[in-house]
């Protein structure tokens, strides 16, 4: 744990920084581009006031859902059932439709 002495000392030494360094426009100047960094900009999008036209926000939400559909379609898995002929094949779809008819 830091005592009072310790948190003085580091209220010194930060009083002392401030009046040695950010005084020179050089270094200050630094340190406010550093501010204005990622992080900063990133904010700064979301508070700007942006025009979208819903076009094209339309077209991305759709090109989104698509892929994640594509994405659930391709993780389903085939029934453990072997249809090898026509018939089996046709009672399995008889199945699925009596079952869906269920929901």
């Amino acid at each position: 744990m830091l005592d009072e002495e310790d948190l003085e000392k580091i209220r010194e030494f930060r009083v002392e920084f401030r009046e040695k360094y950010l005084t020179d426009p050089t270094i200050k100047k630094k340190v406010d581009d550093k501010k204005d960094g990622f992080f900063s900009k990133f904010l700064q999008s979301f508070e700007s006031n942006i025009d979208i036209d819903p076009g094209r926000l339309l077209g991305l939400t759709d090109g989104i859902f698509g892929m994640v559909m594509t994405l659930l379609v391709f993780s389903l898995a085939l029934p453990g059932a072997q249809l090898l002929t026509e018939g089996d094949f046709i009672t399995f779809i008889k199945l699925v439709k009596e079952y869906s008819d269920l929901f």
